[in-house]
């Protein structure tokens, strides 16, 4: 299974910013005055989708690194069906301020069963931070 919850990468800028901004608290964090709640809702709301779109030209780009094995794409529920799954998820990534290109870059990318796609849910990146400490150290 650790292998599908993504490792530690130094060339991972989506988990290098999500960790730097776990440690130090300093999430994006949702306003509540109505017309910064609105710009934060439809900046949110134009994100993912171009995360998605850039992940996309990404896969087709990088298909011999990310699936070498060239597993079926599929969508979920399909017997044998493999997903492109973003290690550190979309939704980390806003709330952390990563770029979309950085989001969608190879690095955080990797094809996993879609039933484990579905279930997964957020990586516990905390996971990382000796890791990270060890390689910013050097």
């Amino acid at each position: 299974m650790e292998g599908y919850y993504g490792v530690y990468d130094e060339n991972n800028e989506a988990m290098l910013i999500a960790i730097e901004v776990i440690k130090n608290k300093t999430f994006r964090k949702e306003p509540r005055r109505y017309p910064h709640y609105l710009e934060f809702r439809k900046e949110e709301a134009a994100y993912g989708p171009a995360v998605r779109n850039l992940t996309k030209r990404n896969y087709r780009r990088f298909k011999n690194q990310l699936n070498p094995k060239n597993l079926p794409i599929t969508a979920s529920g399909k017997n044998g069906g493999y997903q492109v799954d973003h290690i550190v998820p979309v939704s980390l990534c806003f709330k952390c301020s990563v770029t979309v290109p950085a989001a969608a870059a190879p690095e955080n990318l990797q094809v996993i069963p879609w039933y484990l796609n579905a279930i997964r849910g957020a990586i516990d990146i905390s996971r990382f931070f000796n890791s990270y400490e060890q390689d910013t150290a050097t």
